[in-house]
């Protein structure tokens, strides 16, 4: 079975009794065009910073999460963007890691999501961001995903089923 893009997918879980649902939209993602260093990058000007470039096609509304998996950190880190402000142009996405240094890799993976994904995720790393709290801090407010409990609607499950056509890209910091 090959899937198709801008396809719905529905998910069924059944699981002690309760039926869960869930539906997602398989979303493509533009290729990654080049990873490039710059050493003088951050507020400072004394980071290393790394962009990754792509090209947003021009028609369609787009939506990206990018994932940073560093040799120097067991921690992931995410962004999610949309296009509303470079629609049809090139656009990069930025490593965020200020402990860079020569002989680091880094591989980078964009994702194509859905808008209603791209929601939740921001919502989730705003919660889960650096701006504050511990981990200890309750959410503000109860981060739902996609997945229905159709056999009680008032027992949620956690999570988001997604679907996702992805690029990456692996690159040695000089």
């Amino acid at each position: 079975m090959f899937l198709q893009l801008d396809e719905v997918y529905t998910l069924t879980v059944i699981s002690n009794g309760q039926t869960y649902t869930a539906t997602e939209t398989l979303k493509s993602v533009a290729p990654i065009s080049e990873i490039v260093q710059n050493n003088e990058g951050g507020i400072t000007g004394d980071q290393v910073e790394v962009k990754t470039f792509f090209n947003d096609p021009e028609v369609a509304e787009n939506y990206y999460m990018f994932k940073y998996k560093y040799s120097n950190k067991a921690k992931l880190d995410y962004q999610v963007s949309d296009d509303r402000f470079f629609q049809g142009n090139q656009f990069f996405s930025l490593s965020n890691n200020e402990d860079l240094s020569a002989g680091d890799q880094i591989n980078v993976t964009h994702y194509g999501v859905s808008k209603t994904y791209y929601n939740y995720m921001n919502i989730l790393l705003s919660i889960a961001g650096n701006s504050g709290g511990g981990p200890f801090q309750s959410p503000p407010a109860t981060v739902r995903g996609n997945i229905i409990n159709t056999t009680n609607f008032d027992d949620y499950a956690l999570g988001y089923f997604r679907l996702s056509e992805t690029t990456s890209g692996n690159f040695i910091i000089q």
